[in-house]
């Protein structure tokens, strides 16, 4: 059983995410049907790269709540926002939107509380799939 101050403390992390994410959701609402698009076509060639590697494993989506998918969740979190931080000193707001999405959505897997939003982030991009398709095959015609 949590304490005063132990729920007092999970009460804010949970706060804190709470806000982060409806802000990311109000960014994302914002943009165009071509950004969302790219950055949907984005995420999910960052999700083959990353499963290529090693770096996601299914266990974080089938599993979420055994010991092994939280702990890979939390390191590939932390191995995200690094990214994140380099994209994001480059200039690469792409690439930064496409890894923060990752890590929002690694904590909505994490975090039951803040679930909803993460489903949200991807019922917002999967209205533009269209665009995302569009944006796949200008990668390939280049």
């Amino acid at each position: 059983m949590f304490s005063w101050s132990k729920a007092k403390k999970h009460q804010v992390v949970i706060d804190s995410a709470t806000n982060e994410i409806e802000m990311f959701i109000r960014s994302i609402k914002g943009s165009s049907s071509r950004e969302k698009g790219a950055l949907l076509f984005a995420a999910q060639k960052l999700r083959t790269e990353l499963e290529s590697s090693g770096c996601f494993q299914q266990e974080i989506l089938n599993n979420p709540y055994s010991i092994d998918a939280l702990s890979i969740n939390l390191e590939l979190r932390k191995t995200l926002t690094e990214y994140a931080n380099n994209a994001m000193n480059s200039g690469d707001i792409l690439t930064y939107n496409c890894l923060i999405l990752w890590i929002f959505t690694l904590r909505a897997i994490a975090i039951p509380e803040i679930r909803l939003q993460g489903r949200e982030l991807w019922e917002i991009l999967s209205k533009n799939i269209n665009e995302a398709i569009s944006s796949s095959a200008k990668v390939i015609r280049k």
